[in-house]
């Protein structure tokens, strides 16, 4: 992954999976979040304190949600949301919900 932060002017599919992955997170962990918004620099320890478990769980949805094909070394140096969204686009020949799958309000991986 990359050390800087990927930002919107890379592109639509990029936005777009940005748009999904902020949704996601903000309904997934509305508490830790607050009123604060979800960028592009949103740290998911540090912010919204994802730890190692979580972090499992969150994979799994990325999975579901994207259908992406994440393998546990594609997993190293993930620390922001910049780095979670080039993740998907890496890991996904489309930034679209899992097909036949419909989208959860609540996925429970928090």
């Amino acid at each position: 992954m990359s050390a800087q932060p990927t930002t919107p002017t890379d592109g639509p599919r990029r936005q777009l999976v940005f748009d999904r992955l902020a949704a996601l997170l903000e309904r997934e962990c509305a508490e830790a979040i607050g009123a604060r918004r979800v960028v592009w620099t949103t740290h998911l320890r540090d912010d919204l304190c994802i730890e190692s478990p979580d972090f499992v769980g969150l994979m799994i949805v990325l999975e579901e949600e994207f259908g992406a094909q994440i393998e546990d070394r594609d997993v190293s140096g993930i620390e922001t949301i910049a780095d979670l969204v080039d993740l998907v686009i890496e890991t996904t020949t489309l930034a679209a919900p899992a097909a036949g799958r419909p989208k959860q309000e609540d996925s429970g991986w928090t």
